[in-house]
């Protein structure tokens, strides 16, 4: 990981930790969305704590959108997506680009704080200019992750 990612993601925890699930977090809970056990874990696992897989969990299921509880819920979590996806670990089923869909389809540009927006776009850039940078060769492949 990087100096840049690392602080981005340092940032996000800061900023967003004004969020908390407070005992409950939106998910569907038909037989085939998020299973009790993976709810639980959801709140009860402290935020740095959440596995991939259980992050994943959540990604997937099919919650509703646009209240204020699930917006809340998804800037409560933000910096942990952040956090594994930095790492190459995407809390997702699908593709690493639907780990953070939600993001588009709340409107966040338009609809949250200018202090939660610059931190997005931070974790953003630092990611991309992540991936422009030269792979490193086979021997020092560990360093760079």
């Amino acid at each position: 990981m990087t100096a840049s990612l690392d602080q981005a993601i340092a940032n996000a925890y800061r900023v967003f930790a004004r969020y908390r699930l407070d005992g409950s977090i939106e998910v569907c809970r038909c037989p085939v969305c998020v299973a009790p056990q993976i709810e639980r874990a959801l709140v009860e696992t402290p935020l740095r704590e959440l596995s991939c897989a259980i992050l994943a969990e959540y990604s997937g299921s099919a919650h509703g959108w646009g209240t204020d509880k699930i917006a809340n819920d998804l800037r409560y979590l933000l910096p942990r997506y952040f956090e594994l996806i930095a790492r190459n670990e995407y809390p997702h089923h699908l593709s690493a680009e639907s780990c953070l869909a939600r993001l588009h389809v709340d409107e966040y540009r338009g609809r949250w704080p200018a202090d939660e927006i610059d931190v997005i776009d931070q974790f953003f850039l630092a990611l991309f200019l992540k991936s422009c940078s030269p792979r490193p060769s086979s021997s020092s492949q560990a360093q760079w992750a």
